[in-house]
C-alpha cells in the first residue's frame, strides 16, 4: 500500500502539483521564498560594499589633487572616509603596510598623514 503525502508551497501554502521533489508551487512562489530569507544578508553586504566604493573613490580623488599623493588624515576623514573598512593589506617593497580599497591603497605615515597609490605600489 503506497501513502501519498500532498505537499504545500512553503510561500503562499497552496497545493504543489507535478514533479515530488517539487518544493513550491511556481517561479514566483520560490524567487519571493528566497529573496525574503536573503534580503538581509544583502543589505548588510551592500552597505559594506558601499562604503568600500565610497572609500575607493576618496582615494582615487585625493590622488589626483594632492601631489606625490601625500594626504592628511583629517582631509580623508572630512570627506567620509571610513579607516575600519578595506579590502585586503600587503606589504609593498620596503616591507610597509598598505591598506586597500580594492586597487587604491594608502600607507600611514605617521598619525597625521598617509601615503596613496594604487596597485602596483
Amino acid at each position: 500500500m503506497e501513502t501519498t503525502t500532498i505537499k504545500s508551497c512553503p510561500e503562499c501554502g497552496e497545493k504543489i502539483k507535478g514533479r515530488s521533489d517539487k518544493k513550491f508551487c511556481s517561479a514566483e512562489c520560490r524567487t519571493y521564498f528566497h529573496n525574503k530569507h536573503r534580503g538581509l544578508e544583502s543589505n548588510m553586504m551592500r552597505a559594506i560594499n558601499y562604503v568600500l566604493q565610497r572609500n575607493r573613490r576618496i582615494l582615487m580623488e585625493c590622488a589626483a589633487e594632492h601631489a606625490r599623493s601625500k594626504v592628511p588624515v583629517y582631509s580623508l576623514q572630512a570627506r567620509g572616509f571610513d579607516f575600519s573598512f578595506y579590502t585586503h593589506c600587503r606589504a609593498d617593497r620596503k616591507g610597509n603596510e598598505v591598506i586597500f580599497c580594492y586597487d587604491y591603497g594608502y600607507q600611514r605615515l605617521n598619525e597625521s598623514k598617509v601615503l596613496i597609490c594604487a596597485k602596483s605600489c
